[in-house]
C-alpha cells in the first residue's frame, strides 16, 4: 500500500496528453503493453502507508527510471528531460501537459534505495514479459563481465593519507583530540611525494620512499590513538569496529596479500585481471548474463562479489532466472571456455568448446559447432549494456549498489531492444502501405532518339 502527494493540476478544457500523441510512436507503443497495475501493485508493497509523508507517484517512479536506463541519463538530466519532452510526460502516464519537474533528484535515488534488487527484478521480470512467452528460450548464452567501481587508480601510499584524513574526520565528529595529530608534517609528506613526479635524481627517489614510510607510521599512530580514545563514545559498535578493521588492513597490506583492500570508500572492490593489452585490471566485482540463444534478450543477471571462477557464476544466475520467471529453467546454456569443469549445474547442460572434440558422430559434432558458433552473439550485447546503458562505470555506493546497476542496465537493454523493434515495424507498415496506395505512372516513355548530324563534305584538292 502506498499514500501519494497531489498529482499536477489537471486542464479544464483540453483533451488527454496520451490521446495526442502518435499511437504508433514505439514509447506509447510501450506504454500500452506494460502492465502497470500489477507492477504498481507489487513494487507498492516496499511502502508503510502509516509511515512518513505521501510519497511519490509510482507509476512516475518507475517510469523515470525505466526512462533513465533507456537513454542513459543521470538522476539531474532525466529530471529536466522529462519536463521538455512531451512523449516522456505521456509514457508516465500524465494526463495533461505540465512545466514542472517531476520530482528531485534525489527521489529517485531514495527510491532505489526503497525497493533494492527485490523491486528492480520485478521490473525486470516485466521487461521479458512484454516481448513474447518465446522468448522464454531452451537455450541461452552464458557470460560474464567485469562493472568497474568508480574508484581512482590505489595506490598503497593513496591508501594511507585516506586513512588519515579519515581519522581527523572521525575524531572531530567525536570530539576527540589527538595527543599529536600530524597536520603540519603529512601537509610536507605529500610535497615530497609529489615532486617526485618531476625530479628523478637518487636522492629525490630516497626521499620519496622516505616520505612513504613515514606516512605509514603516522597513519598506524592515529589509528591507535582513535582506537584507545573513541572505545567509550562507540561502546564496540559493529560498523566503527569494521572501519577500523579496513583502515588498518589498508596501511599494512602488502604487495602479494590477498583479499587486499583498494579503496577504504568500497572496500568490497576486487581486483581483476582482464588479460588485454589495453586494459590489463579492472577495479570492480563480476556480473554474469544469461541470453537467449535465438531472440537475443536478456533473460538473467546476477552481480557477484570479488573474482570467482566463471563456473561458479552459473548457479547464482539460473537462480535468479528461476526466481524471476516463475520457475522457468533453460535445458542448455553455453558458454565459453571459462566454464569448464562444469558438464551439468541445476539439471541445465554446460556447453562449451572443450566438449567439441569428445563427439564422434559426425552430426552431432556438427550440432554442438552450430550451438557454440552462436555463442560469440552475447559480446555486443555486453558491449551495448556498456557503452548505452551505464554498466561500463558503476557509480553507485556499496554491495547493494552493484545489483542495482547491474540490473537496472539489463533492464534499460530490454526495453530499447524492444522500442527498436517496434520502430523497425512502424517503418516497415508504412513503407508497405505508401507502396500500395501510389498510383502507378500513366505516361509513357518516349525513347531517346540521337539527332543526326552531318558530317562535312571533303572538298576535291585543286591541282
Amino acid at each position: 500500500m502506498q499514500r501519494y502527494s497531489r498529482f499536477f493540476s489537471n486542464g479544464l478544457f483540453g483533451s488527454k496528453l496520451i490521446d495526442q500523441m502518435d499511437q504508433n510512436d514505439p514509447l506509447i507503443i510501450l506504454y500500452h503493453t506494460i502492465d502497470w497495475d500489477t507492477l504498481c501493485l507489487n513494487i507498492g508493497k516496499f511502502y508503510d502507508p502509516y509511515i512518513g509523508r505521501p510519497s511519490t507517484d509510482l507509476k512516475l517512479l518507475i517510469s523515470l527510471l525505466m526512462l533513465q536506463k533507456i537513454f542513459n541519463l543521470s538522476d539531474q538530466a532525466i529530471i529536466y528531460t522529462w519536463k521538455q519532452n512531451y512523449c516522456f510526460q505521456a509514457f508516465s502516464g500524465r494526463l495533461y501537459l505540465t512545466n514542472q519537474t517531476p520530482c528531485n533528484s534525489s527521489t529517485l535515488c531514495n527510491f532505489r534505495k526503497k525497493i533494492g534488487k527485490e523491486g528492480l527484478e520485478l521490473i525486470f521480470a516485466e521487461t521479458v514479459r512484454i516481448h513474447s512467452s518465446e522468448c522464454l528460450e531452451s537455450k541461452v548464452i552464458l557470460d560474464t563481465t567485469v562493472q568497474k567501481k568508480n574508484i581512482s587508480f590505489p595506490t598503497d601510499t593513496k591508501l594511507r593519507l585516506d586513512v588519515i584524513s579519515q581519522c581527523w574526520a572521525i575524531s572531530s565528529h567525536l570530539g576527540i583530540t589527538f595527543d599529536e595529530d600530524y597536520h603540519d608534517e603529512v601537509a610536507i609528506l605529500k610535497k615530497t611525494i609529489n615532486l617526485s613526479k618531476s625530479t628523478r635524481s637518487d636522492e629525490s627517489k630516497k626521499n620519496v620512499e622516505e616520505a612513504k614510510d613515514r606516512t605509514k607510521d603516522i597513519a598506524n599512530d592515529l589509528l591507535d590513538q582513535l582506537e584507545a580514545k573513541a572505545l567509550s563514545q562507540t561502546k564496540n559498535d559493529p560498523l566503527f569496529v569494521e572501519s577500523m578493521t579496513n583502515y588498518r588492513k589498508a596501511v599494512n597490506q602488502t604487495r602479494h596479500d590477498k583479499d587486499k583492500i583498494y579503496s577504504i570508500y568500497e572496500p568490497h572492490v576486487a581486483c581483476i585481471a582482464k588479460g588485454k593489452a589495453s586494459v590489463k585490471y579492472e577495479f570492480g566485482n563480476k556480473v554474469s548474463i544469461a541470453i537467449g540463444c535465438e531472440h537475443k534478450l536478456i533473460l538473467g543477471v546476477a552481480s557477484l562479489q570479488g573474482a570467482p571462477y566463471d563456473g561458479d557464476t552459473i548457479e547464482p544466475t539460473l537462480e535468479m532466472m528461476q526466481r524471476v520467471h516463475n520457475g522457468y529453467m533453460p535445458e542448455l546454456g553455453i558458454g565459453d571456455l571459462g566454464y569448464r569443469g562444469r558438464p551439468e549445474v541445476m539439471g541445465v547442460k554446460i556447453l562449451n568448446p572443450s566438449d567439441l572434440p569428445k563427439s564422434s558422430d559426425p552430426l552431432e559434432r556438427e550440432g554442438i559447432r552450430l550451438n557454440l558458433i552462436s555463442r560469440s552473439s552475447v559480446e555486443p550485447i555486453i558491449g551495448h549494456m556498456k557503452a548505452d546503458h551505464g554498466l561500463n562505470l558503476n557509480l553507485l555506493h556499496g554491495i547493494s549498489g552493484d545489483h542495482v546497476n547491474a540490473l537496472s542496465a539489463a533492464i534499460g537493454f530490454n526495453l530499447k531492444r524492444f522500442l527498436n523493434i517496434k520502430g523497425a515495424e512502424t517503418l516497415a507498415a508504412v513503407c508497405c502501405f505508401k507502396k500500395k496506395r501510389s498510383p502507378k505512372s500513366k505516361t509513357r516513355k518516349v525513347p531517346f532518339i540521337r539527332p543526326k548530324v552531318s558530317k562535312p563534305s571533303i572538298l576535291p584538292k585543286v591541282a
